[in-house]
């Protein structure tokens, strides 16, 4: 628009750049089962599976591939004649025009038809350029033919200069990456000294970890779902023991500091991990939580549009991105595993986590929740352009959710987050026009509603239990134990430097300085200055064999 004008611009866009686009997955109705259960020694995996299809708005053919395997019989032909169904192939169904090849490769596959039969074949990879014709950009364009058939078909575009990739999008390829190693040393070194003190404890966080590794495994299971077998089955476990082994470790991590810098935080999840599911406490944060999440994504909505007025708002979808449960067999059960897995992730890495550590460092909620929300919001943005008001926007949004736990606890920060976090993915799915799209929002709404319904049923029990440190696991006690003796010390201390001058003697033409650092908090050092007359001072040392209080 800044090149070409707003005229121009938007006929660039239209035309010529496939800036929005469909991806269209086709797979056999009759393979379908086979694939989602099959053990990957079926004689119907080695058919073709189907295809995958990438239009422009105009419907017109960016990219395409058939899943077709190597194992097929399929006839040989002429360079010709395969440069005659590439060129037909191009004229009909996509935007483009063939051109001769810059290069051509040649590919001789045998292929195993049988033990006994076999044929050989020759396979084209074509390769050229061409360009968007209004702005110039670079068009790469590559194509297989396997017989008679055009197998793949790739247009790649090349924006150069001011078209690029900015430097954010791509520092956001690196920072999640840095944000990781932070965290997991971080972890590591606090771990060490706490383990020794027996100070942690795994097993919630065991529990927790399986949970997020099954919600992780499920949404990788539907991403890779059209390759089944041991080939898909390998990373999916593997992926899964990953991450839910990293929730397990900074769960300990970030309870044990938690609960020593505030308990109170825990007092809901303490409740749920007794049994007491129908306490006031637990529905009260809640309907807190839940009316925060529904509060920021109002927040969300209105700040969107306030800034279209001024700017082109856009959604870049990532990889995760909301956009992306569309393409997925079961995009309720995909939606679920992902945003599930975000979820406990947020929770136990930046709330229970990044929120205690920075806690027992400031004081002020301002400077707190602004360190972790700039953190969630520069490491996973979620695509809201342009770069600055989007992170701004995401950035309000998150402290909704950090204010909710700091202000309440940490079941209102998840009811929250995960209010928030599924809506705004879930939304999409009841103006699809697809009534499966529609009936799994429906499911999604319904099971919020029975979340509300059971939070306001405990607002109507009788609570049993009013005396909540005894609900803290054991571990606990050792944490309490600590900081009574450290106090006790430090009260020790204080009493002992209360025995020392309070200042050093003025004497003419004589610098005195003095200082007392005990070893541990207190010991048996001693100093004094005693004034003997006559211009005579006396200094008396103590040093008594031995540290801490005995001495």
């Amino acid at each position: 628009q800044m090149e070409l004008g707003l005229e121009k611009a938007n006929t660039a866009l239209n035309n010529d750049l496939p800036v929005y686009f469909w991806q269209v997955r086709w797979l056999k109705d009759e393979l379908l089962s086979n694939r989602l259960f099959s053990n990957g020694n079926d004689q119907s995996n080695k058919m073709m599976n189907g295809a995958i299809f990438k239009y422009d708005t105009k419907g017109r053919l960016l990219e395409y591939t058939l899943e077709w395997p190597d194992t097929s019989n399929l006839a040989d032909i002429s360079q010709s004649d395969a440069e005659s169904i590439l060129a037909q192939f191009i004229s009909e169904h996509t935007p483009f025009f063939y051109s001769k090849t810059d290069t051509i490769k040649q590919q001789r596959n045998t292929n195993k038809i049988t033990e006994k039969v076999h044929q050989e074949r020759v396979d084209y990879d074509f390769f050229w350029k061409t360009t968007a014709p209004l702005i110039n950009i670079p068009i790469e364009l590559t194509a297989t033919v396997v017989g008679d058939r055009i197998i793949r078909f790739q247009s790649n575009y090349q924006p150069a200069g001011m078209y690029q990739t900015s430097f954010v999008n791509t520092l956001d390829d690196y920072l999640f990456p840095l944000m990781l190693m932070l965290i997991v040393i971080s972890t590591i070194i606090i771990a060490l000294r706490r383990w020794q003190a027996y100070e942690m404890d795994f097993r919630f966080g065991i529990g927790l970890g399986i949970v997020a590794g099954l919600f992780f495994g499920i949404y990788l299971y539907f991403n890779l779902y059209r390759t089944m077998g041991i080939n898909v089955y390998i990373p999916v476990i593997l992926n899964s023991l990953f991450t839910g082994g990293s929730i397990v470790f900074i769960w300990a991590v970030g309870e044990s500091i938690g609960r020593e810098t505030w308990k109170e935080k825990f007092i809901s999840l303490d409740l749920l991990r007794n049994g007491y599911v129908l306490h006031s406490q637990i529905g009260i944060n809640i309907l807190r939580g839940i009316s925060i999440g529904i509060l920021s994504l109002a927040a969300w909505a209105l700040l969107v549009k306030m800034v279209s007025f001024f700017e082109a708002v856009a959604i870049i979808p990532n990889f995760n991105g909301s956009l992306m449960i569309f393409s997925s067999v079961n995009p309720l059960l995909r939606m679920i595993g992902i945003v599930s897995f975000a979820m406990i992730w947020t929770v136990t890495c930046y709330l229970l986590f990044g929120m205690s550590v920075f806690r027992r460092l400031f004081q002020s909620p301002w400077v707190v929740i602004g360190i972790v929300t700039l953190l969630i919001t520069l490491v996973h943005r979620d695509g809201l352009e342009p770069y600055l008001p989007g992170v701004i926007i995401e950035a309000i949004v998150m402290a909704f959710t950090l204010w909710a736990f700091w202000q309440y606890d940490l079941i209102a920060g998840f009811a929250a987050l995960v209010t928030n976090t599924f809506w705004y993915q879930a939304i999409g799915l009841f103006f699809t026009g697809n009534d499966h799209f529609a009936f799994s929002g429906m499911l999604l709404a319904g099971v919020f509603i029975l979340i509300i319904g059971y939070a306001l049923t405990t607002l109507f029990t009788r609570d049993r239990i009013t005396d909540f440190d005894r609900l803290a696991p054991k571990f606990y006690k050792n944490i309490t134990e600590r900081q009574r003796l450290q106090k006790e010390l430090e009260i020790a201390r204080e009493v002992q430097m209360s025995f020392l001058p309070e200042r050093n003697p003025q004497i003419n033409e004589l610098d005195i300085a003095s200082r007392c650092i005990p070893a541990l908090e207190i010991g048996g050092d001693y100093y004094d200055f005693v004034d003997l007359g006559q211009n005579r001072l006396g200094v008396v040392i103590g040093d008594v064999s031995g540290k801490g209080t005995q001495a």
